[in-house]
């Protein structure tokens, strides 16, 4: 397990930090360089989808291209698939903190229909590999996510208890069908 050190001295594992220096004898790496590097990653597998089907894709490709070593994609990434993940959710993200922006309601809902529009290849993608099922399972647990975080920013009054997450359920198998 590799441990990254803060300012007061404490050890940390790397996904229970934000900033830090991870060290060893011959290596420093700073949290933003492993942020880069991941982001560098997901950048090129992106890129490579509008030229390749997502089962074409290879970490020989990945890493070719983004000069480093298999060795470093695996200390990122497990495979293709925790990469596809990764970049999906930090994409998610991203349209979730600019839905949040937006004055109104119906200016939040056109944002993240235009978002999902705009990636639609992608998801075309993603929905005809050999992985479908899994990424169908990914793409509703996103839509669940977007639905969630807007329902508890624009009405943090509401209890989120058992039954109102069987109505977002409802509200996100709903939205995905469409």
């Amino acid at each position: 397990v590799l441990h990254f050190m803060v300012d007061d001295g404490k050890r940390v594992s790397k996904d229970g930090v934000i900033a830090g220096v991870y060290t060893n004898e011959s290596s420093s790496i700073t949290l933003s360089q492993i942020s880069r590097l991941k982001n560098k990653i997901a950048d090129t597998f992106w890129k490579l989808t509008l030229t390749k089907h997502i089962d074409k894709i290879t970490v020989k490709d990945i890493v070719e291209i983004c000069g480093i070593s298999r060795q470093t994609f695996y200390y990122h990434f497990q495979d293709i698939i925790d990469v596809v993940e990764w970049t999906a959710n930090r994409e998610i993200q991203t349209m979730i903190v600019q839905s949040l922006k937006a004055k109104t309601q119906e200016e939040s809902v056109r944002q993240a229909v235009s978002f999902f529009f705009s990636h639609k290849l992608i998801w075309n993608k993603l929905l005809t590999s050999k992985s479908r099922e899994h990424f169908e399972k990914m793409a509703m647990n996103a839509l669940h996510k977007y639905v969630a975080q807007m329902i508890k920013y624009k009405r943090p009054d509401l209890v989120m208890d058992a039954e109102f997450e069987i109505g977002l359920h409802f509200l996100t198998y709903g939205l995905g069908g469409l």
